[in-house]
């Protein structure tokens, strides 16, 4: 984490998710890109916290809903899950990362987070 010299608070981000990314120095608060008074050059636009984006929305296969809105964000899957994938989640207003280490069922898997192991739904 560092103070730049003009003010901004940022921190050196390592992609765990995407080893292939390099580290890089991230500012905390930046401006959103979607937001309509950056679209049209204003100033005025308010800053939001980028240390992560938001999490898209997953369907399997043919379950994406046919009026979806152009603007959501969203992953498809059409591939089951094996021991090994990694996989993120959403519990308790937290995203969480995780590997699957054993396949209980068609809808549940177990996942080691830093050695400590979850079933989830």
């Amino acid at each position: 984490m560092r103070v730049t010299e003009s003010g901004h608070l940022e921190y050196y981000l390592e992609y765990i998710d995407y080893t292939e990314e390099a580290n890089e120095w991230i500012g905390v608060f930046q401006k959103n890109p979607f937001n309509q008074a950056c679209l049209e050059g204003k100033s005025n636009g308010s800053t939001e916290i980028m240390l992560r984006p938001s999490f898209p929305q997953w369907y399997r296969g043919q379950q994406v809903p046919k009026h979806f809105s152009k603007s959501e964000v969203i992953a498809r899957v059409c591939d089951t899950w094996k021991v090994g994938d990694w996989v993120d989640w959403h519990n308790k207003d937290c995203y969480w990362t995780g590997q699957i280490i054993e396949l209980t069922s068609k809808t549940v898997v177990e996942v080691n987070i830093y050695s400590l192991i979850y079933k989830i739904f």
